[in-house]
């Protein structure tokens, strides 16, 4: 828009190029300030700027304005006739992401339960040019993780909502065996030269099957022949996992 002022006793008009209305930059971003003015008779002008962002008295200015929307002013005066005056409009946003400067490593940890694991992994870190970020995890440290693989995501936030993303994975597997529960060796008399049926109970515990059975062999209920016989006895959970 062009500004016009006409003074009558004279024959002379100043005219008045308003700046651009709206500029986007970063917080305490410096930006110059160059508007279209002339004089029909070539009087000199002298020009002041105003606002939150700073003053200035000459044609092009150059402000340092913090994040958010300013209105600068500007009067340009001939000496002769009343000032022309006109402003604009600068609005300062952030739109850089932060920038996630560490994030945890792949974490691989042990059952310890059919629901998985505890798990704790070290905090990510991140930066910005502006202000404090905001750290979050889709799956936080110190939580249960399931058995497999779990993904979690890491986000960083500014005050200005932009955001950052990153991932690492938890696996919680079962290597650890069953653990077997057998009798004290058994002595027993007979007068059988073929042997004696002798039970005995055995029994397997896991930490994510809770309960798994004991295979052993011989079995109990068996008849055992005279001498010593050795018993063998096994448990696999369901990740493969054997005890003997």
């Amino acid at each position: 828009a062009i500004r016009r002022l006409h003074d009558e006793n004279v024959g002379r008009r100043e005219e008045l190029g308003r700046p651009h209305d709206r500029i986007h930059g970063t917080a305490d971003v410096a930006r110059e300030r160059q508007p279209r003015a002339f004089d029909l008779d070539g009087d000199p002008l002298t020009f002041a700027w105003s606002g939150p962002c700073g003053t200035a008295t000459s044609a092009t200015a150059t402000f340092v304005c913090p994040l958010g929307v300013h209105v600068l002013t500007l009067e340009v005066s001939d000496g002769v006739n009343p000032p022309v005056t006109a402003t604009t409009t600068v609005i300062v946003s952030e739109t850089t992401p932060p920038s996630l400067t560490t994030v945890p490593g792949d974490v691989v940890a042990e059952a310890t339960s059919p629901a998985g694991a505890v798990v704790t992994y070290a905090a990510a870190t991140a930066t910005d040019a502006i202000g404090p970020v905001t750290i979050s995890y889709s799956h936080a440290s110190g939580g249960v993780f399931a058995l497999g693989t779990t993904t979690v995501i890491v986000t960083a936030i500014d005050g200005a909502g932009n955001a950052a993303g990153a991932s690492f994975t938890v696996t919680v597997r079962d290597t650890t065996p069953p653990v077997l529960t057998l009798p004290a060796d058994i002595t027993l008399t007979t007068s059988d030269p073929g042997g004696l049926a002798v039970t005995y109970t055995a029994t397997a515990a896991d930490l994510v099957d809770i309960s798994v059975p004991a295979a052993c062999v011989p079995f109990s209920g068996t008849t055992f022949a005279i001498g010593a016989t050795t018993v063998t006895c096994t448990a696999t959970d369901t990740f493969g996992n054997t005890a003997i």
